[in-house]
Order: C-alpha cells, then structure tokens, then sequence
C-alpha cells in the first residue's frame, strides 16, 4: 500500500528479481512499458515463447551440471591470477578500490529480518552536472559525493560518525563488454566514500581519483569473472550461503556498509497509460553484512533517489533522504580545493 500521495497522484510499484534484470535492464524496461505521447497508442502483443518440455528442461540441467567441473577449472586459475595482480598491483602502488573488510560497522551493518523500510527523495540534474562541470569530474562522482555528504551528515546528527571512510559496493555494467549469457550484466567493485573529510570539495576531489582507481582496477578483474562464479556456484550453493550467511557472525569491520547504484535512466518525459510520469524512484536490495541499499536514476531531467534498509536496524530513513538535497547544496555552494569561496 503506497500512503500519503498528494492530491490525484497514483503510484504503480514494479517489482522484480535481481536475477531477471540489473538497473540498466530495468530501466530500459520501463522505457519500453512508457511512451513519449500522452496519447500514443497501445503498443503490439509480444509473441508468445513456446513453453520448454520437461525432458528439455532436465536436459539442460544436467549438461549445465555436467560442464560445472569444467567451468570451475576455468573459473579458480582466473581467480588465483585476479588476486596475485592485485597484491602486486597494490605493492607497486597502483590504482586500486578499496580493500573490503577495512569498513566502519555503521548502524546499518548488522543483522536485518524480512521487514523493510523506504524514503526517496529528488534533484536536480542541472544542479548535479554543474558541479560536474566546475570541479572536472563524472556525474557519477557527484552523486556518490552527495549520498557520502548525506550520510556524513546523517551519522553526525546522531554522534556515530566514524574516523575511517564508509565503503560502498557499487554495481558495474558490463553489457557490451561480457559475452556470458544471462540478463544480469553487472560486476562490482568497492568505493570509498570518504565520510570522515569535512570539506565537501575535497570529499568530491578524493572520491573522484578513488572511484577512477577502483574502475580501473576492476576493468583489469575482467568483465565476466562474477558471471562465471554464478554458473560455477549455481542454484543450490547460491541458496545454502543466503541461508547460512545470516547465522554467522558478524566481523568487527564488515565488507561494506551499503550498496550505492547510479542507473541513467529515461532523459525525455515519459507518460504510463495516458499518465505523466513525475518520478521514479529505484529501490535495490540489500544484502548481507550491508542492510542499505541506495539506488538513483534519472529522468526527464531529475534524479530519483530511493533508500531502503530494515527498521530493526534503523527505524526512519526519512532524515538520510532529507540529507541528500542539502549535500547536493553543499556542493554547489562550496569552492574548489586551493580557491578562496567568494
């Protein structure tokens, strides 16, 4: 039940696993299901897909567990040359993305049950691609300095800012760039937030050449290697862990803190049976040992941002989502590293 929308406004909650589609994916699927015209005509039936026969399903079942052993042949060696590069890389002092188990346990870093909670909240994309364009970086490091100068904010106000930087996972796509099947098309890589710098531009300065690294540095991973671990892992082991994870104990310093995704979406205004679309907040899932997941995606010239945790871990999001307009504030009102502000 979606409450307190004002005036005639109607909301439609779309719900999908993450194994069916990743944030590109969805996005583009609801620019499918949307049209450009208020008044553009019902688009033509798909055709239908003949459903699979049992024996072809037990079929393919049994080669795909037939190949496992094959596959992860493949897979360890990978895996094995993936982490010496990266010591190596971190020795010789390279770019590299931040190193998981090193995040400060965070309110949002325990043990979470089924119940969920959301806030969202909406910016303006001009606002977010001047800042860009004045301090010479991507939009995606605008927004993960905002969501950082939120959540600095956010941990402040309640006296539990920690010294060491926040981690985020963020999801990469790889579409275009893998040539695994399957409709899930992203990688991941580990960014650090720089929560515990107080200037605003130097946070934005720092978590753009970290984010630059950790790009770099899971381009050298490869595109398809998580790809291959699922088809490795498959169903059941994949299933076993999700059971088992919640029963172990937490370390003192979790892998991450939360999950942060920057999906483009749409950039013309799109109506849905006839209704403007005013917004769109993208809300993702949350996983274990980070029980935070904030999810943006544009549109039509504004950023929907959408939050979503457990309230047995923190009971209103509210305040974090009211934090990110005035970080995007922040940042546009602050001058570069080494500059005066007028």
């Amino acid at each position: 039940m979606i409450e307190g929308l004002h005036g005639c406004a109607l909301s439609v909650v779309l719900k999908a696993h993450h194994a069916v589609v990743d944030g590109i994916g969805g996005a583009n699927l609801l620019a499918q299901l949307c049209s450009t015209a208020p008044d553009a005509p019902p688009p033509e039936p798909a055709a239908r897909v003949g459903a699979a026969h049992p024996l072809q399903i037990a079929a393919a079942g049994l080669i795909g567990a037939g190949l496992r052993p094959w596959r992860l042949a493949k897979v360890v060696p990978a895996t094995v040359l993936t982490l010496a590069q990266t010591i190596l890389r971190a020795r010789g002092g390279g770019p590299t993305m931040a190193a998981p188990f090193a995040a400060p346990s965070t309110a949002f870093n325990g043990p979470f049950t089924r119940r969920r909670n959301v806030a969202f909240t909406s910016l303006d994309l001009e606002d977010v691609k001047q800042v860009k364009s004045r301090f010479g970086v991507t939009i995606n490091d605008v927004v993960t300095a905002l969501c950082a100068g939120a959540l600095r904010q956010f941990f402040l106000d309640r006296n539990e800012l920690s010294d060491s930087p926040m981690v985020a996972s963020v999801p990469v796509s790889v579409r275009g760039k893998s040539d695994r099947p399957g409709r899930n098309q992203t990688t991941w890589m580990l960014c650090r937030l720089e929560t515990h710098i107080d200037d605003p531009a130097e946070r934005l300065s720092s978590i753009a050449h970290g984010n630059a690294a950790a790009k770099d540095h899971a381009a050298a991973m490869g595109s398809s290697l998580l790809q291959d671990w699922t088809q490795v892992a498959g169903q059941t082991m994949f299933g076993a862990a999700m059971k088992l994870l919640p029963r172990i104990p937490l370390p003192e310093k979790p892998p991450h803190n939360l999950v942060l995704s920057n999906v483009p979406g749409p950039q013309e205004q799109l109506y849905f049976m006839g209704c403007r679309v005013d917004a769109m907040y993208p809300l993702g899932p949350i996983i274990a040992g980070a029980g935070l997941n904030i999810t943006v995606m544009s549109l039509n010239g504004r950023l929907g941002v959408g939050l979503i945790s457990c309230p047995d871990l923190v009971a209103d999001l509210w305040d974090l989502a009211d934090a990110c307009p005035a970080a995007l504030k922040e940042l546009l009102n602050c001058s570069e590293p080494g500059h005066d502000q007028a």
